[in-house]
């Protein structure tokens, strides 16, 4: 939609969990996946009113430790500079993650580590129950489950869902699922 050309740029860099929201935080650290990964055409130029197809091959180590292996695919782009250019260049970046699973000897382990509830000013609607799960494991994990809430009497009242995003855990960090119970 530019009406410009576009200088792209595609590179790939590795990720580990940044914090207990999942969001990604990429990292420097060199090998692991972002070096298995082979981009078809990483450097190119992109015409207004055009398109293009990528590819890329994953090419696994045999030496490759088993369970999880994080990394995006960073797609750069940034407008040509015309002759009356300030010198200014607004970049864009975006990025996809690849969540790899290297077969051999797998763990699968996580257990929530905190539960708890948060209301505006005792007992009052709506509350917020938080759920944080620990991935002990070498793989992502996708926990879900439901809060069930019951009276005095076992009668219940209400199920909240847990994670219905399908947010994944990666190994050996923590991920906090929220799920809100509002007045009926």
């Amino acid at each position: 939609e530019e009406n410009r050309a576009l200088q792209i740029e595609i590179t790939t860099q590795n990720f580990e969990a940044g914090n207990e929201n999942g969001e990604p935080r990429f990292t420097d650290i060199p090998g692991d996946l972002a070096s298995w990964i082979k981009i078809s055409d990483p450097s190119f130029t992109l015409v207004p009113g055009t398109s293009k197809k990528l590819s890329y091959q994953i090419a696994v180590p045999q030496n490759a430790p088993p369970g999880g292996h994080f990394a995006g695919i960073m797609v750069k782009a940034s407008a040509d500079q015309g002759p009356e250019s300030s010198g200014a260049k607004l970049i864009n970046q975006i990025s996809s993650l690849i969540l790899a699973r290297v077969s051999g000897q797998i763990t699968e382990s996580g257990r929530i580590n905190k539960f708890f509830m948060e209301s505006a000013g005792g007992i009052s609607f709506p509350i917020k129950f938080s759920v944080r799960f620990e991935n002990l494991g070498n793989v992502f994990l996708k926990p879900y489950g439901a809060i069930k809430i019951a009276n005095w009497f076992g009668r219940n009242i209400t199920e909240l869902s847990l994670n219905d995003e399908g947010g994944n855990v990666l190994p050996k960090s923590g991920r906090r699922f929220d799920a809100l119970w509002e007045d009926t």
